[in-house]
């Protein structure tokens, strides 16, 4: 547990008479960029304060000076890593071929399947490291299935070359438009090697399956089958969740468990849709009613791929010539206001953190050079560091001291500091909607810290944004029949609605809280 001298003391140590107190008079709000600044900034305009210098010392235990990883973050607005913008391919595609007897079709000299094969299972990040020789270990899945065949990641990168991919020293960006431009392509390759396979059993026309592509952050563009009486080849449920999923998931209904999301097929996999990624979509589920969303994954299922799945029965029993089934994600979605608000709600909250840290630097700057380093060296024996000689500058000091004290405040519990009229109280309750801070944490606000709630606020800020980022608006649907005397039939269905929660009160994120954490 993380050892504090408390607010009390720094401010007994410090303080010599009353005036020198917490008052609870308003502190300056500041805009995010005056704020982003910070107290150290404007004070060294006036020479009593810097930014502060480096200090090992300091660093030496959690705890005192070192920020919670929290709080670094909410310095930055609360962006983090552009993860979900990297496409991934999930392991799986050699399962695929492999259950559609892969031996069969896949034996020498079909090295080229082989290889298309595994690049499919692999994450596109690791492949640009592998085409720019920059990757150091082999970070790569499923080495085993190439060396059963005598390959290697070396025949990779041959054949990728051979196929146009850059050479090793181009730089990241033309890396990745060349493997996204191939992954369109590669999958649709294989599915109808496959279908040739069945096609040459049978001695009828197989199906053949065109993948649309992947988006920039790894989800299906989009699939076109066309199914004919020589069979289709057999699909899966989904392999694992992709970085999009592990994002979206995180909004669950009031009071509820489940995400209101699923990994939504763009062909069923009962009629030859895997689950890899260029087949998968996020879709609203059963759970997203309870929010003001709908079931966008079963009133695509009820409304057209039941139909669908019918209609290729259909063909397989002959009474059908052919049928043609498209689905389509359209991805241009709005924002939405709620967003915005959730968004401005976020930011406004991390200013309100970043003024109370300036309040607290300027508090500590009035104090006397000889109380400033008796309180540091203190402070630092508290924790079992060794007191620097010298000290560090007395800015950084000042800077140390300041965040100590505004750390201790931010992780006492919102109702017991709105029971004080404390000022960071004042302020949350003056700017920040309640009813956002009663959804984030389900109607038990004031049991949770001020740190937590930035936490919950900033969180569920980034799960609206993703939604409204990787959620398609709707599914654009299209299933058209030719009978044996060779009329067509167009179903009557081209549009599957997916509506997204509308109201903040909805807000979702449920994470753990930090007390349940194993």
């Amino acid at each position: 547990m993380q050892r504090t001298i408390g607010n009390r003391a720094v401010i007994g140590l410090l303080s010599k008479s009353e005036e020198h107190k917490t008052s609870n008079a308003p502190f300056v709000y500041e805009t995010r960029h005056e704020a982003g600044r910070s107290a150290r900034e404007q004070a060294n305009q006036s020479g009593s304060i810097s930014a502060p210098q480096s200090n090992p010392v300091a660093h030496q235990k959690k705890g005192f000076v070192a920020q919670r990883k929290e709080d670094v973050v909410s310095q930055v607005h609360f962006v983090g890593k552009r993860q979900s913008d990297l496409p991934i391919q999930r392991e799986g595609f050699s399962q695929y071929l492999k259950s559609n007897r892969l031996p069969a079709i896949i034996t020498p000299p079909h090295q080229e399947e082989i290889i298309n094969a595994w690049i499919l299972d692999q994450n596109i990040h690791d492949l640009v490291e592998l085409l720019s020789g920059s990757m150091e270990e082999p970070d790569l899945r499923e080495m085993a299935s190439l060396s059963k065949h005598g390959l290697t990641t070396d025949n990779v990168v041959t054949y990728l070359r051979g196929k146009g991919a850059p050479d090793e020293d181009a730089n990241t960006s033309d890396q990745m438009n060349f493997l996204n431009a191939y992954m369109q392509n590669a999958p649709t390759t294989l599915t109808n090697l496959i279908s040739g396979s069945i096609q040459a059993k049978k001695g009828k026309n197989a199906s053949l399956i065109k993948w649309h592509g992947l988006t920039s952050w790894g989800a299906g563009t989009g699939m076109t089958v066309l199914m004919r009486p020589g069979g289709l080849v057999k699909g899966f449920g989904p392999k694992g969740s992709p970085v999009w999923m592990k994002q979206l998931e995180q909004h669950v209904p009031p009071g509820g468990k489940t995400t209101i999301y699923v990994q939504g097929h763009l062909l069923n996999h009962n009629i030859g849709g895997p689950g890899l990624d260029y087949n998968m979509v996020p879709l609203t589920g059963k759970q997203s009613p309870k929010t003001g969303g709908n079931d966008a994954n079963g009133k695509h299922e009820n409304l057209i791929e039941d139909d669908a799945k019918k209609t290729w029965l259909e063909v397989a029993k002959g009474n059908y010539q052919e049928a043609e089934y498209q689905v389509i994600p359209d991805y241009s979605r709005t924002t939405r206001a709620g967003t915005t608000q959730l968004r401005s709600t976020a930011d406004k909250f991390a200013q309100i953190r970043l003024a109370w840290i300036q309040d607290r630097a300027n508090f500590v700057a009035k104090q006397s050079a000889t109380d400033i380093e008796n309180v540091y060296k203190q402070t630092l024996k508290s924790f079992g560091i060794p007191i620097p000689n010298p000290l560090p500058p007395q800015q950084q000091m000042i800077y140390d001291l300041a965040n100590k004290m505004a750390s201790d405040d931010l992780d006492k519990p919102f109702g017991t500091l709105k029971a004080t009229n404390h000022p960071l109280a004042v302020e949350i309750a003056k700017h920040i909607d309640a009813g956002i801070l009663d959804a984030s944490t389900m109607n038990v606000v004031d049991s949770y810290t001020i740190k937590d709630l930035l936490y919950l606020v900033t969180e569920n800020a980034k799960v609206w944004e993703a939604e409204d980022k990787y959620v398609p608006a709707q599914l654009g649907v299209g299933l058209s029949w030719k009978d044996n005397i060779g009329t067509v039939h167009q179903h009557p269905v081209n549009t599957i609605p997916v509506t997204l929660p509308s109201s903040p009160s909805a807000v979702g994120f449920r994470p753990k809280k930090k007390s349940e954490d194993a």
